[in-house]
């Protein structure tokens, strides 16, 4: 099966709206328009500009080998999302339930239509119950099953991998946690249910990936350092508040 359709991703970055405290104590919209990331000496930029909506519009990034974009546009309870890589073109739809979760994630890796991965969700009321895979390539469904305590995932288990999840349960979830990123970046929605910020991802095999936050004075998340045997990467993000 093909590995595009794989939703469990290091290192991503997106944007959600947060909040901010002014002087006269008003609460001020404030939205992540700016995130750099840092691995191994290579940086990478990635700005977001935003809809009416307060939902994401366009993401671009730039690094030292070139730049991606992303186009969201929304319909209903559809999300299209257009991509552009050089001269490569993508294009996913992602449906959603009456509440905003996925249901299902369409993804062509191409625009002829002919290589694609779906990703079908289940859930058990708030919590994530399961997610099916198909390919272009391989009609067989993959099925990853998730376990939830206390509001939070904290398994994710197929017939090829097992995953477990901790978190900090003094912290709650917030814009810039990282499970919100790797899925907020590729799908415009967050599609792990949590309510803390998640604080380590244990994919076995020696794939163990430690999370740790810095905050501004106002509470927002300003830095995820992500550390992962000898690679660390560092996403720092930049606030632009109304």
């Amino acid at each position: 099966m093909k590995t595009q359709g794989t939703i469990l991703v290091c290192c991503a970055v997106i944007l959600l709206a947060s909040s901010c405290k002014k002087n006269n104590d008003k609460r001020a919209t404030c939205r992540i328009v700016t995130v750099t990331q840092s691995s191994a000496g290579n940086t990478s930029s990635i700005n977001i500009t935003y809809n009416n909506d307060g939902k994401i519009s366009t993401l671009s990034t730039s690094t030292s080998s070139g730049s991606t974009s992303k186009v969201f546009t929304y319909s209903g309870n559809t999300i299209i999302i257009r991509g552009t890589s050089g001269s490569s073109d993508t294009r996913d739809s992602v449906t959603l339930d009456a509440k905003g979760k996925a249901l299902n994630v369409r993804q062509f890796s191409d625009l002829t239509g002919n290589n694609w991965s779906n990703i079908r969700f289940e859930y058990n009321g708030n919590d994530l119950l399961k997610y099916h895979q198909t390919s272009d390539d391989d009609a067989t469904e993959e099925t990853t099953v998730a376990t939830s305590s206390n509001g939070n995932m904290v398994g994710l288990q197929s017939p090829s991998n097992n995953t477990t999840l901790e978190y900090f349960t003094d912290k709650k979830v917030q814009p810039g946690d990282y499970l919100e990123i790797a899925t907020l970046i590729q799908f415009g929605v967050s599609v792990y249910p949590h309510k803390n910020l998640v604080k380590t991802i244990d994919s076995g095999s020696g794939n163990f990936t430690n999370f740790n936050y810095e905050f501004d004075a106002d509470g927002r998340i300003t830095k995820v350092i992500a550390t992962g045997g000898s690679s660390t990467t560092t996403l720092t993000y930049h606030y632009q508040c109304n």
